[in-house]
C-alpha cells in the first residue's frame, strides 16, 4: 500500500486552491481520492470525475504523480493538476456530444476533448509564467 505524504497532499490542494478561482471554479467542491496502484495500460498521473449538477468534482491521483513529486517535477504537477481541473470546463459539452452521437465518433470526442483541455491548460499556465494571472 502507497502512503502519500500529507505534505504531498496538502501541496495538491495547495494547487487546487490557487487555480479554482483563477478558472472561476471556485464555487466547484473539489475532493480527492488517493490510488494505490497505477491504473493498467494508462500512463496516466490524475484524472477528474464531474457532477455539474452538484458542482463537485473528484481527482484521482496516482502513485506517478506522488513519484513526479519525490523528483521535484513541480511544473509537471502543476500542468498535471491544472489540466484536471478544466476537465470541469469542458464536460458539458463533452458529456452531451458523446451521449448524442453515435459510437464510432466516441474515440474521436474523447481524443479532442483531451485536446482542448491540454490547450486551456496551456494558455492559463503561460499566462501566469508570463505574470498576467
Amino acid at each position: 500500500m502507497i502512503e502519500y505524504p500529507k505534505t504531498f497532499k496538502d501541496y495538491i490542494e495547495d494547487l487546487v486552491n490557487y487555480w479554482k478561482p483563477k478558472l472561476l471554479l471556485h464555487h466547484y467542491d473539489i475532493s480527492f481520492k488517493y490510488q494505490d496502484k497505477q491504473k493498467a495500460n494508462v500512463d496516466t498521473d490524475a484524472a477528474i470525475i464531474v457532477s455539474d449538477r452538484y458542482l463537485q468534482g473528484t481527482i484521482t491521483i496516482f502513485p506517478q504523480l506522488l513519484k513526479a513529486w519525490k523528483e521535484k517535477n513541480y511544473k509537471d504537477i502543476e500542468n498535471t493538476i491544472v489540466h484536471e481541473i478544466c476537465h470541469i470546463i469542458t464536460d458539458n459539452l463533452f458529456m452531451g456530444a458523446h451521449k448524442y452521437s453515435p459510437e464510432i465518433f466516441h474515440d474521436l470526442l474523447d481524443h479532442e476533448n483531451e485536446k482542448l483541455v491540454q490547450m486551456i491548460t496551456n494558455i492559463f499556465i503561460s499566462m501566469k509564467e508570463k505574470g498576467k494571472l
